[in-house]
């Protein structure tokens, strides 16, 4: 199962720092820097802001803010997670931005929903975060719909 590592006889639960996300895995793989496993060590979780981790272990409370970049202040875009990494030449390192946006963490940009095929049947108003449709033209009925993201792949 995941989490533990085996020759099928006798599993073994995977040790902290490190995780399997395969049923019948050979060894548990390391999480990286800014990283630990999860609660049933099947995936890597980040660390929280006040905390570190130097990889292969739990996150471990920052010593310095010298080491954790994250403690001093946010460099990441509102709402992102700042991750202290020490093998990263910033120091950290930003997760993804927030639903509707795109960037690489620090800087997230709105997605412009209008400009995907199909979001909306004549006009579309993007808006932060999400667009409107205009209502129906004359012949055609139905309701018009708004939201806050499309899937570029779901809409066609």
């Amino acid at each position: 199962e995941p989490g533990t590592s085996g020759n099928g006889e006798r599993c073994v639960f995977c040790p902290p720092g490190r995780y399997s996300d395969e049923v019948n895995a050979a060894g548990c793989e390391c999480c990286l820097p800014g990283f630990e496993s999860s609660h049933k060590k099947a995936s890597c979780i980040p660390c929280a802001f006040n905390e570190i981790s130097y990889g292969c272990q739990q996150c471990v409370p920052c010593p310095s803010s010298e080491e954790c970049p994250c403690l001093e202040s946010n460099p990441c875009f509102a709402g992102v997670q700042c991750v202290n990494d020490p093998n990263s030449d910033d120091g950290f390192l930003c997760l993804a931005c927030p639903e509707g946006t795109e960037g690489n963490g620090r800087e997230c940009d709105d997605i412009d929903e209008c400009e995907v095929a199909g979001a909306c049947f004549e006009s579309c108003h993007n808006k932060e975060h999400g667009y409107e449709c205009g209502s129906c033209p004359a012949g055609y009925a139905g309701e018009t719909p708004s939201g806050r993201y499309v899937d570029k792949m779901d809409v066609g």
